[in-house]
This record gives structure tokens, sequence and C-alpha cells, in this order.
């Protein structure tokens, strides 16, 4: 509800109202109205609304959510409004504290101020007063400030920008290195089983060789045996082949107590450890605000 409330610092009631119920106030009591009656011109309390109701039926009564209808309502310009206390004008200053004040400000905050003072006692002749007169002066000035201290942030934030970019660029080129890095332990781990799986293949296919060249052997002599007819020759297959039978079961009795080559593979225990503990981060960002740094970790994990 707007203001039209002239304060007076020796006020004394318990409440401070914007409207007094007249009837109350012709009674010596102070209650809030929430009614004004038109043709009567008067305010009224609920109670004192219900009994003129009772007498004037046909008075047209506006309550709080027509006010701006009431007589002593005055609309209020946005400059003039009160920030804590919406709707309420700014009428006092409280030269304690140095703050505008409604009059819900004083009798809430500031009751207990010694130096408050009306408004329109400090407007009058303030055109006329030498601070007042450079105050355009003096705001073109702090403008002039507030402006140039918005373009340095914005150049600020600008570099902020620049600044990510080249970081990230610094990251990727860490991840390259990083990645060529585990490219070269892979070609070399690669090149190393390479070397080792051809080792291998050449020891196992020197016994397959053995093998087959025996089995070779005993197959020749064994044909010769069958379709031989001079039994001379048949005599030098049969001793051939039993020769080649003795060299055949000791080979075998070699190898079958060989176990089967087998190729595994065992990471240095020491590399998930320093991965996962001794290199936990790949680095840091730094934030300085010029009032306080900030360091954040890069955690791989």
């Amino acid at each position: 509800m707007a203001s039209n409330f002239s304060f007076s610092v020796s006020q004394t009631s318990d409440s401070i109202h914007d409207f007094a119920c007249t009837p109350c106030k012709d009674d010596g009591l102070n209650n809030e109205a929430q009614f004004f009656c038109d043709e009567c011109k008067n305010y009224y309390c609920n109670n004192c609304e219900q009994l003129h109701n009772k007498l004037f039926r046909t008075h047209s009564v506006f309550g709080s959510q027509d006010v701006s209808k009431w007589v002593g309502y005055v609309g209020l310009n946005p400059i003039e409004s009160c920030d804590k206390h919406g709707g309420k004008k700014l009428e006092l200053l409280c030269v304690d504290h140095d703050e505008l004040c409604c009059h819900i400000c004083v009798f809430l905050t500031h009751r207990m101020c010694q130096n408050i003072k009306h408004i329109p006692d400090l407007a009058d002749g303030l055109k006329k007063q030498p601070d007042f007169k450079k105050l355009p002066t003096d705001v073109d000035k702090i403008a002039d400030r507030l402006q140039e201290m918005t373009k340095k942030r914005t150049q600020n934030k600008q570099s902020l920008k620049d600044s990510g970019k080249k970081i990230l660029v610094e990251i990727k080129s860490l991840r390259q290195k990083v990645n060529e890095t585990f490219d070269k332990i892979e070609k070399e781990a690669n090149d190393i089983l390479q070397e080792q799986l051809h080792e291998t293949d050449d020891f196992l296919q020197e016994d397959i060789d053995k093998c087959t060249k025996l089995n070779d052997k005993l197959k020749t002599y064994l044909e010769a045996i069958h379709t031989q007819e001079d039994d001379n020759t048949s005599y030098i297959a049969y001793r051939k082949c039993k020769n080649k039978m003795k060299e055949a079961e000791s080979l075998l009795q070699e190898l079958s107590t060989k176990a089967d080559t087998t190729l595994t593979f065992s990471a240095d225990p020491r590399i998930e450890p320093f991965f996962s503990g001794l290199l936990n981060t790949t680095g840091k960002i730094t934030v300085d605000y010029g009032f306080k740094i900030r360091t954040v970790f890069i955690e791989l994990f």
C-alpha cells in the first residue's frame, strides 16, 4: 500500500500505518484501515467497516485491492519506492546510517537512531549546492572508469579463451607424446614376440622334420621289403628298417621327456603402480584470480 504518511520522530504509537481507521483515530485508537468509503471519505478497519455497512448499505466501499481509488493514494515513481518494502515511499534519511528509509524501515530498523531527517527538508535548496551541480561530472568520471573496467574484463575473458585453446594444444601434444611412447613400447614388444615365435617355431620344426624323415624312411624300407623279390635286397631293407626303428624309438623317447614349448607374457609389475600410484596425475591447471590462486590437478584414475 503506497504511503502518504507524514512521519514524526516523536511518534509513540506501537504501529505505523499508511492509512489509519478514522473512527478508531477519533476514539484515540491506532488501527490500520482496510477499507475506504468514497461517499463518507473515511477509512475503516475491519470492525468499523462492518458497522458502517449496516448503517450505509448503498455506499461505495473500496477494499485494499482497490487502494488506487482511495482518497490520499499517490502512485509512486519507481525511484521513490523503497527497495526493502515495495510500494512504500522513501520519505526519510537516517543520518546515523546514511540510509534512505520509508516509515516501515524506521519503525523496524532505525527506531533507536538519533538523527533521522525528512527528505523534503534535505531536498530544499539541493540544486543550488556545489556538490549537486558537479554530480553529472562525477558520474561521467565513474561511468568512464566502469566502461574501462568492463573493457578490461572483456579483454581478460578473451585472453582466458585464448589461453584455454593453447592449453588444449598442450594437452593434445602431451597425449601424442604418450601415444608415441606406448606405440614404441608396443612395437618393441611385438618385435620381440615375433622373434621368439620364429625361434620356437624353428625349434619345434626341427623335431617335426626328424620325425617326418624317420617316418618316410620306414615307409620306404617297408615298401621295399614287400616289393623286392630278391632275398638279398629284402634282407638289406629289413636290416635298415630295424635300425631306423631303433633310431625312431630313441627319438620318441627323447622327445617324450620334453615338455610342450609355451609362450607367455608378464607385464613389468612396476607399470601398474607407476600409473595408479606414483603417477596419478598428468598435470595441473592453475587459475590466478589476482586475489587468490586455485590449482586443479588432472587425475588419471
